[in-house]
């Protein structure tokens, strides 16, 4: 039961997320912190429900081509990260350059999809799996794999430094603590990173090889327990007294260090 719950938990959290942030979206939708934020949760709500096996099946069937759920699934994602970007370049006190390196990303975005669409094709793959179990490596899948990580791997670096960067910058409990959660989940993502490499890698006959699956719906499910956390906490912490609650934890913190006088 357990590892046909954990693709769906993370889509329904994703989504519940969308439904209760639309409200201030459809409010101040020209607000481009709110879109991007509200557009990045909808694609990844999305990308997290093709991970459903019956729905990536269906797609495949529907479609008449075999793993093109696949490339969907990951589109949505980088999608998804490089809206996420744009929230952190839309934040006060970023770098006058940002929207320029933000609209090269885009470019990036533009030219990853596509060569993962072409790497895809030369793979011929005959069967709709879920994940790539192979007999033997494929190149192809390697490199469509390394196309994927590499943009993705860019996305969650940036955004493990613009958290940090508000952390520091900011004063305000609550923000810090949604920031930790939300670098907490983007090292998640990291591991399910190198956990979705090491699929492709590692022999299907290798001992850690049966166990890559859970390990990647595991990371996913933490990493977007800790991400829609942390990236929704200033809106409810401030009413699920997490000003106070983090005001305790510092002069606790404060006690502690003078135990040794």
């Amino acid at each position: 039961m357990i590892p046909l719950l954990l693709p769906v938990v993370p889509a329904g959290l994703t989504w519940l997320t969308a439904v209760y942030t639309g409200r201030s979206y459809l409010r101040v939708r020209q607000d481009l912190r709110v879109a991007a934020y509200w557009h990045s949760t909808v694609l990844l709500a999305a990308a997290l429900t093709v991970v459903v096996p019956a729905v990536y099946l269906g797609i495949d069937r529907t479609l008449d081509m075999p793993n093109a759920a696949r490339w969907i699934r990951n589109s949505l994602i980088l999608l998804a990260a490089y809206r996420q970007d744009g929230l952190y370049t839309a934040m006060p006190g970023s770098s006058p350059h940002a929207w320029r390196r933000h609209r090269r990303l885009l470019v990036y975005l533009v030219l990853t999809l596509a060569l993962m669409a072409l790497t895809l094709s030369l793979a011929h793959l005959r069967v709709s799996t879920p994940s790539f179990d192979m007999r033997s490596v494929s190149p192809p899948l390697v490199a469509y794999r390394l196309l994927y990580l590499a943009f993705f791997a860019l996305v969650l670096v940036r955004m493990i430094c613009s958290c940090a960067h508000y952390y520091r910058a900011s004063r305000d409990a609550t923000v810090q603590l949604a920031m930790v959660l939300d670098i907490v989940g983007t090292g998640w993502a990291v591991l399910y990173l190198v956990a979705t490499l090491g699929e492709v890698l590692l022999p299907p006959g290798a001992p850690v090889a049966a166990r890559l699956n859970t390990a990647i719906e595991m990371s996913i499910l933490v990493a977007v327990v800790f991400v829609l956390a942390g990236s929704t906490m200033p809106s409810w912490g401030p009413r699920a007294g997490v000003p106070m609650l983090m005001r305790q934890v510092r002069m606790f913190l404060a006690y502690w260090r003078l135990r040794s006088l």
